[in-house]
């Protein structure tokens, strides 16, 4: 087995979908996306089975080669901090 670690190119600048173009073919999903869980049933990912076509698609040929694409779950981004300047403010006793 190996395995390779690579930044999710996409076919288009601002589109979603990934470019899987690679040498004299391409790499194409089959079936749905599977998660991929931790041992306490939290969901950390997804693995999708890929196969590899021959040519150009639509009418590339099918080989033997599977690869197993895993990507991580994609959390939302923390949400920004209120500042109310607390971290600003001092205190300072004076006698």
């Amino acid at each position: 087995e190996w395995y390779f670690f690579t930044p999710r190119d996409r076919k288009y600048k601002h589109g979603k979908r990934p470019n899987r173009a690679a040498g004299d073919g391409y790499w194409k999903a089959t079936g749905a996306d599977k998660p991929v869980r931790k041992a306490n049933g939290a969901k950390v990912g997804y693995k999708k089975a890929l196969v590899f076509y021959r040519g150009k698609p639509p009418r590339g040929i099918k080989t033997n080669w599977i690869m197993h694409e895993y990507r991580v779950e994609e959390h939302p981004a923390p949400r920004p901090r209120v500042d109310n300047g607390a971290d600003d403010m001092r205190v300072r006793s004076t006698t």
